[in-house]
């Protein structure tokens, strides 16, 4: 009796397989599979802004499923790490930040798409896309990514704090920063401390800051082809500046623990009046509901010393940051996996994505009057994107290069040790790191 109750439940169990087989055949969809951040599926849905729902539109164009595996930054490089090598895997798309792009690794873990690109060609690309961005994705003349999601860095100031100060505009050079900067420091009769200049100050945040001041000098942290500079005379006088201002009282007291969350919560408090952020943040700085300086945030170029100043450019290239899209080696549709690259790296749902709260690599939407209705900082994007590129190269040991130079930073901004002592330590250290 106990055998065929088996026998029957095991027919029933096998119908079902069968049925649930004849059914997703029947579909004929595929799934591709995508691995990322929350954000880029956000953008695509459109479900967290304006844009359309580009994921259902290409389902729906191509008979197919987009399954898309989300995970904070470090897992989704975890995952690259994991998979990059695999001959075989389910899973197709890698969303990879341009700290990631080590050039043997992505060679190593990624399809290139040349060929993909030569037979299905991305309207516009590379000629529309910001210059650093396009060759960060390139190894030994083969391309193996795509960037999708970008932004670039700018001065912002409070308008109101300024014409209340009597200051015209934003600095145009390093000592204007400096002098603004200590005008605009002052204490309301309210008793409220409103600070002249703020940034991101952690340990594992203030290399970018670094590296955006130093070329306020035309100068570098470390090169492009991997040169030590960071004890040069750039970064000394960006270190100066930066303890100057911080003695002085022009900067947080506690600006060493600032990390994007306290940051951000100081300008909308109106807590300072200058400093350095994302140019994408125009609606973070200025959203109506969170920030009570709703309207004032404005951004502007970076101050570049006056005599690097020539008829191209009169400031500082500051940095950029952004994610591209690559084909796993190890996908087992890769035909599919370009189509769908393809589709959101085009113009329109560059546009759409926008709408959704994603900042373009695109140049060409970067000085298009209607996305600069949706994001008013691309006007100063497009100024400096044929210019800007990352704060450091990336490679393999990067992250501890960041802490090396985090930890020398805070020696001689808030402890008050020798600049070219501090530099020279930190420039002996990240050599070691180097391949």
């Amino acid at each position: 009796m106990y055998c065929k109750s088996i026998k029957t439940l095991s027919r029933i169990l096998l119908m079902f397989v069968l049925i649930l087989a004849v059914s997703v055949i029947a579909q004929g969809k595929e799934q591709l599979i995508a691995i990322g951040h929350r954000v880029h599926k956000a953008i695509a849905d459109g479900k967290e802004g304006e844009g359309r729902n580009l994921i259902k539109d290409f389902e729906e164009k191509h008979n197919v499923e987009i399954i898309y595996h989300t995970y904070p930054n470090p897992k989704v490089h975890e995952k690259l790490v994991r998979l990059g090598p695999l001959t075989t895997c389910a899973e197709d798309i890698i969303y990879v930040l341009d700290a990631w792009m080590v050039k043997e690794e992505i060679a190593r873990f990624l399809e290139p798409l040349d060929s993909y690109l030569n037979a299905k060609p991305i309207e516009g690309f590379p000629q529309n896309w910001a210059p650093s961005m396009v060759e960060a994705g390139m190894v030994e003349g083969s391309r193996y990514l795509v960037p999708i999601r970008a932004g670039n860095w700018a001065l912002w100031y409070d308008k109101k704090v300024f014409d209340e100060r009597g200051i015209a505009g934003p600095p145009k050079t390093p000592e204007e920063l400096y002098e603004i900067a200590q005008k605009i420091t002052h204490t309301r009769p309210t008793g409220e401390k409103i600070f002249g200049w703020c940034s991101r100050g952690t340990i594992g945040a203030v290399f970018e800051i670094m590296a955006m001041m130093v070329r306020m000098w035309e100068g570098e942290l470390i090169t492009p082809d991997f040169k030590v500079t960071i004890n040069e005379a750039p970064a000394i006088k960006t270190l100066q500046l930066l303890r100057r201002m911080f003695k002085e009282g022009i900067m947080p007291p506690d600006w060493s623990r600032f990390e994007y969350a306290e940051n951000v919560k100081t300008w909308q408090e109106g807590r300072v009046a200058m400093g350095l952020v994302p140019s994408n943040y125009y609606f973070t700085l200025n959203d109506p509901e969170k920030s009570k300086i709703a309207g004032n945030a404005v951004p502007a170029l970076i101050p570049l010393a006056r005599e690097f100043w020539t008829d191209k450019r009169d400031f500082a290239i500051g940095s950029s940051w952004f994610w591209s899209q690559g084909i796993l080696k190890g996908s087992q549709d890769k035909d599919l996996a370009w189509e769908y690259i393809r589709f959101l790296a085009s113009r329109e749902s560059h546009f759409s994505m926008a709408r959704s709260g994603n900042p373009t690599p695109r140049v060409d939407l970067l000085r298009d009057s209607e996305y600069l209705a949706i994001n008013p900082g691309a006007a100063i994007e497009a100024k400096v994107a044929p210019f800007t590129r990352g704060p450091i190269p990336p490679f393999p040991k990067m992250a501890e290069a960041e802490d090396v130079i985090g930890e020398h930073v805070h020696n001689v901004v808030v402890l008050g040790k020798s600049p070219q002592d501090e530099m020279d330590k930190a420039a002996e250290k990240i050599r070691a790191l180097l391949p």
